[in-house]
């Protein structure tokens, strides 16, 4: 048996220019985006066998661009400052229409491979596809960033409000209710343009029937993340008052008690992780004790819900077991501190 301690571009000024009445977005003129230098902005992820389609370009935002009638008449000049604003100009374009980017765009690779983008189309496709790459970027590096409380559940079971997931580095993902926590992993991916959130959890037929599948993902920032499933829709929330690198679970002291503190030792769970002997795949469940022997025998299992800490700082043992079996997997070490709050 095991005791664990916890330590757990260039920018120049764009006059405004109106013709024929469009409106023109006042914004900051990159140049070296436009013509030639252009060339010096593009990348790509190697083509599969046989394909003609470039993957990803990647821009230097913000920058303008000017839109030309068939005559090369000048039209307007548009602000981009972003993928997907690019991209929705160049869908609403005029087939007769031209903007302000010399073709054919082509380049050699470090593999000595040519690439070229030769119209409008190839250039919305590939901005597309780096879109997608950054989108994936963006969630599978959001989610593993803090824990992610579950804060409403709309036509599914309620038992999950107030509950969490964990999410480590290798994508193992870790569902926290109450005093149990549940093992999976879920994997974030493309169909056509819909990105979804692919769950897959283990041990409990009620769990799994909830959450194994896939959710599509509606809205997704550094904060929140919105998905659902077959008329459930399930809102989650970055959080991230408890520090898991420190191994020391800080909570507000009260008013009343200067140096005591009211805790709810299951949320600490979400930063054990997974015990060391641990098969992956079976629940756990945690209990928590005020000292090594307690946590040894497994007897006089505090209120983990809410406890008043009885010295400040103060060290507890939790012990995990084997939710099915009742084997013991681990005994941890953390550290639990009131702190004065404004």
């Amino acid at each position: 048996m095991k005791i664990l301690r916890c330590f757990p571009i260039l920018l120049l000024s764009c006059f405004i220019l109106n013709c024929e009445n469009e409106p023109v977005d006042p914004m900051a003129v990159n140049y070296t985006v436009l013509d030639d230098e252009l060339l010096d902005l593009v990348s790509r992820v190697p083509q599969t066998e046989g394909s003609e389609a470039i993957e990803c370009i990647h821009f230097n935002y913000p920058f303008a661009i000017f839109i030309f009638d068939e005559n090369m008449n000048l039209l307007q000049l548009v602000g981009v400052h972003h993928d997907a604003e690019f991209v929705e100009l160049l869908e609403g374009l005029n087939e007769n229409h031209s903007i302000s980017l010399n073709y054919p765009i082509s380049g050699t690779l470090g593999n000595g491979e040519l690439i070229e983008i030769n119209n409008n189309e190839e250039l919305k496709q590939a901005i597309k596809a780096c879109l997608k790459e950054e989108l994936l970027g963006r969630c599978n590096n959001t989610l593993i960033d803090c824990s992610w409380q579950i804060v409403e559940v709309n036509g599914g079971d309620p038992v999950y409000l107030e509950q969490w997931f964990g999410i480590d580095y290798l994508g193992l993902v870790r569902l926290h209710v109450e005093d149990k926590v549940y093992f999976g992993n879920w994997v974030t991916l493309f169909i056509g343009d819909q990105l979804y959130l692919n769950i897959d959890l283990n041990d409990q037929e009620d769990v799994e029937l909830f959450w194994d599948g896939n959710w599509e993902v509606h809205l997704i920032n550094d904060e929140t993340i919105s998905i659902s499933k077959e008329g459930v829709e399930v809102h989650i929330v970055k959080d991230c008052t408890i520090s898991c690198e420190t191994g020391v679970y800080q909570q507000c002291e009260l008013d009343s008690s200067p140096g005591m503190a009211v805790f709810n030792l299951n949320d600490f769970t979400t930063c054990l992780g997974a015990p060391a002997d641990h098969n992956l795949t079976d629940s756990v469940v945690y209990s928590f004790h005020e000292s090594l022997e307690e946590a040894e025998e497994g007897v006089n299992a505090l209120e983990a819900t809410e406890y008043y800490n009885t010295e400040n700082p103060q060290f507890i043992y939790s012990r995990a077991i084997y939710a099915n079996t009742g084997d013991l997997l681990e005994i941890s070490e953390l550290t639990i501190e009131a702190v004065p709050c404004n």
